[in-house]
């Protein structure tokens, strides 16, 4: 799911994908050259939620 996070006069956009039965979450920050439109970050992600872990991947810049 997108996620929009007001912080002060600036606005972080993420996206947040909880499985079922998550038992943790991991927090993918990206800053440049990167992205969590980026294939292998996609990639990374859904192999987190395969194994059971909510994934947040969050842009920074």
């Amino acid at each position: 799911m997108a996620v929009e996070l007001p912080i002060g006069d600036v606005t972080l956009y993420a996206d947040l994908d909880i499985p079922q039965g998550a038992t943790g979450i991991v927090a993918f920050a990206h800053g440049s050259g990167s992205g969590r439109h980026s294939p292998r970050n996609q990639f990374v992600a859904r192999e987190l939620r395969d194994r059971g872990l909510a994934t947040l991947l969050l842009d920074l810049l």
